[in-house]
């Protein structure tokens, strides 16, 4: 038995909108940090390659792994606004699965979103973070239960 949920569009548009803006918030917070981590990634690459050039590389040198930013998935809120905006009906229903993304953000790319945050934490992208992206990325966890 498959359970349908009885809503609004203007229901799941009001929900979208807040979770889209929740998501443009934390994602121009990663971005900054991410931009940081590139400018950090790139010196330490030349002095990389400066070694090599040099003759100076040991074994021990491994080259430092570039940092990544998840893809902006903002369009796909942007998608099902507008798809419900211009619905005509009054009441709809939903499966079980659209009322978790439209009522809980429970979509795969916020899945995604929140391990890369994890693991940005935890160091494992390459992070080359400093105290600041660390304490920005404490604010982008605790929005996202991270």
């Amino acid at each position: 038995m498959e359970i349908h949920c009885v809503t609004t569009p203007h229901e799941i548009i009001d929900s979208l909108v807040a979770f889209q803006t929740r998501y443009v918030k934390t994602r121009e917070k990663l971005k900054k940090i991410y931009e940081r981590q590139t400018e950090r990634y790139k010196k330490e690459y030349d002095k990389y390659v400066r070694k090599e050039l040099d003759g100076k590389l040991t074994p021990q040198d491994v080259p430092p792994v570039k940092p990544t930013l998840p893809a902006d998935m903002n369009k796909t809120y942007d998608k099902y606004i507008k798809l419900y905006e211009t619905t005509l009906v009054e009441a709809l229903a939903i499966s079980f699965d659209d009322f978790n993304r439209f009522f809980f953000d429970e979509w795969d790319f916020i899945r995604q979103w929140k391990s890369h945050i994890r693991r940005t934490r935890a160091g494992g992208t390459a992070a080359m973070l400093n105290m600041a992206d660390m304490s920005e990325l404490e604010e982008i966890s605790a929005v996202y239960g991270a």
